[in-house]
């Protein structure tokens, strides 16, 4: 953030929430930052900033604005900061279908879908010189799987099936690799059903590589990119076809076809077509290998249409506009 040119103040919030003899401690520090830096509308996104934004307009009528990205939030978070906020920005419409449900009319006509956004610039700003291949020692011809998650929750089971279809598809595909970028509370269990598939195989097909500041240069030499929410468009970005699969469950191959469908579920993260399971993955990783040149229209396509949507420009102008609205209520 510092290299756009903002400035970044560091404060203790320790976990998802603040104690209550702690939170006016807190309070204190923020209105004091607040005050010197001229700040006059607080963004907030989680548990413990929603929690410190609705108590600063208590006390001091600060308006704020809060981001919902999931379906994982608390009800009684909720209840305490959304009914106040001056705009609540649903990242897709299984988050705003849930705000509605759990607060009826006490939200009225707050909520809004912003989705969250995407750098034309990405690709461009990546180590695109890292060579995955030598580095893993993967083959020049070999066909690349990449899975890249936090591995926990529904998405180390995501990673499992993964591993269970490459066994079936190594019988027709020997010279496929699975590269599994993250890390995560799911990650030694998966390492030791990797270390089975690749003694079976009598070589590395498998490989775990943990967490990586820059996932782009894994997606570049990938194949194939399996994922759901930013991964999905990350991977559009480097136009490669894209198979999604989120904590919801499985909704496949991302294609025109299928665009709203994908879009409105957040490619497997808020709503799913159904469970992940091996017959569906190793189908429509097939078919990808199987028609190389669509699998490259494909990709292109997720390029254009991931410009389209999801441009963060387009989506900092309607943040923007509502940071004005809030202000003019004010005056």
């Amino acid at each position: 953030m510092k290299s756009y040119g903002i400035k970044v103040i560091k404060i203790p919030i320790d976990g998802d929430y603040i104690p209550n003899k702690k939170i006016f401690g807190m309070i204190k520090i923020l209105k004091t930052i607040i005050d010197e830096e001229k700040i006059n509308v607080v963004h907030c996104h989680l548990f413990a900033s929603m929690q410190l934004a609705s108590e600063l307009y208590r006390i001091y009528k600060i308006p704020y604005v809060v981001t919902i990205h999931g379906l994982f939030y608390p009800n009684n978070i909720f209840y305490s900061t959304c009914i106040q906020a001056s705009k609540v920005i649903a990242v897709s419409k299984p988050v705003r279908e849930m705000l509605y449900n759990k607060l009826g009319d006490k939200i009225g006509d707050k909520i809004v879908i912003i989705p969250n956004g995407i750098s034309r610039d990405l690709v461009n700003n990546s180590h695109m010189d890292i060579d995955i291949r030598e580095e893993l020692n993967i083959p020049k011809s070999a066909d690349i799987l990449c899975y890249c998650s936090r591995l926990d929750w529904n998405k180390t089971n995501v990673a499992r099936v993964l591993l269970f279809s490459l066994t079936q598809l190594l019988e027709d595909y020997s010279n496929l690799h699975v590269i599994i970028v993250g890390d995560g509370p799911g990650r030694e269990s998966l390492e030791k059903e990797a270390q089975v598939i690749n003694e079976m195989a009598q070589r590395d097909v498998v490989h775990m590589t943990g967490a990586k500041v820059d996932v782009i240069p894994y997606y570049l030499q990938s194949s194939i990119i399996i994922g759901t929410a930013r991964v999905a468009l990350e991977g559009m970005m480097c136009r490669k076809p894209i198979i999604a699969i989120g904590n919801q469950g499985y909704t496949g191959i991302v294609t025109e076809s299928k665009e709203h469908i994908q879009r409105d579920m957040y490619f497997g993260d808020h709503d799913a077509l159904g469970k992940p399971n091996v017959t569906n993955l190793v189908r429509d990783i097939r078919y990808l290998l199987k028609n190389k040149k669509k699998s490259t229209r494909i990709g292109r396509w997720g390029r254009s249409w991931c410009e389209k949507m999801f441009d963060i420009d387009n989506c900092v102008k309607e943040i923007v506009k509502i940071y004005i609205n809030a202000l003019n209520k004010l005056s």
